[in-house]
């Protein structure tokens, strides 16, 4: 596999299944573009992760292309499905996408997420999507932190000073319809540098709530205050009462809920 990265881009070339992994592999990922729409794969309009800011609970997602299921619907399905006598003819089996796996790395390690073995995470995250014979494209939104990490990400202490290189690697489970045959994508690596910034919002010090909106409120095209660069007071809520009480703002995502 080759990999180039660009900011937020990720090329990914592959010439063979990985054995084992079935048919399916990540060609490309990208960053959605800004109006929740999946990315053109040959537009560079976006250039690299130079900072994951989780002072707020971190949503960023990324669009993965899949590819190899020509070679499963076509002449030249893969010796690891071919073999599996349960397989159906491939005319009426298609493959159901279920969740994805996500696996966690950091330097400095992070307590209770990339320490010793015994002590990493994992996260699965559900996940559909259906590939038939009839597919030419299939693109399908990751999200980078699953629920494990964003527990421990939060008890991570804040500094202005601390970084991490961080990679979140994520792979696709599945099965074959109707013959029920296991099905998973190689693991992609997506590295960062993650940060959790220490922020006093002084301009209303009763509301420390940090503003978490960004591209989009959806799976698929979500990317948090903190995607790209620090949080700063700039991004603390700012509704109030008529007694300067931290008040609901439904329309910002982060600053729905009153600590």
């Amino acid at each position: 596999m080759r990999t180039t990265l660009g900011l937020a881009i990720f090329f990914l070339t592959q010439a063979a299944c990985t054995p084992g992994n079935g048919p399916l592999y990540i060609e490309a990922v990208r960053v959605a573009g800004p109006g929740c729409i999946p990315p053109k794969l040959t537009d560079p309009s976006l250039n690299a992760f130079p900072v994951v800011d989780v002072a707020a609970s971190p949503s960023v997602d990324v669009f993965a292309q899949v590819g190899g299921f020509v070679f499963f619907f076509g002449s030249q399905r893969p010796l690891g499905v071919t073999m599996n006598p349960n397989i159906a003819d491939r005319n009426r089996e298609r493959i159901v996408i279920r969740s994805v796996l996500l696996r966690y790395s950091s330097k400095p390690a992070i307590s209770g997420l990339s320490g010793t073995r015994s002590d990493t995470v994992s996260d699965t995250v559900l996940r559909s999507g259906l590939i038939t014979p009839q597919t030419t494209n299939f693109q399908i939104p990751i999200p980078l932190f699953g629920a494990n990490a964003l527990a421990k990400l939060e008890a991570l202490v804040p500094s202005n000073t601390d970084k991490f290189e961080f990679t979140s690697t994520f792979e696709l489970r599945g099965v074959t319809e109707p013959s029920g045959a296991e099905i998973r994508t190689p693991p992609v690596s997506i590295p960062m540098t993650l940060v959790k910034s220490e922020v006093t919002c002084r301009a209303t010090p009763k509301d420390q709530r940090l503003m978490q909106s960004g591209l989009g409120p959806v799976p698929g095209c979500a990317a948090s205050t903190g995607f790209q660069r620090r949080y700063t007071e700039n991004d603390c809520c700012a509704m109030v009462d008529a007694a300067g009480d931290p008040s609901i703002d439904v329309n910002t995502p982060g600053c729905d809920v009153i600590p």
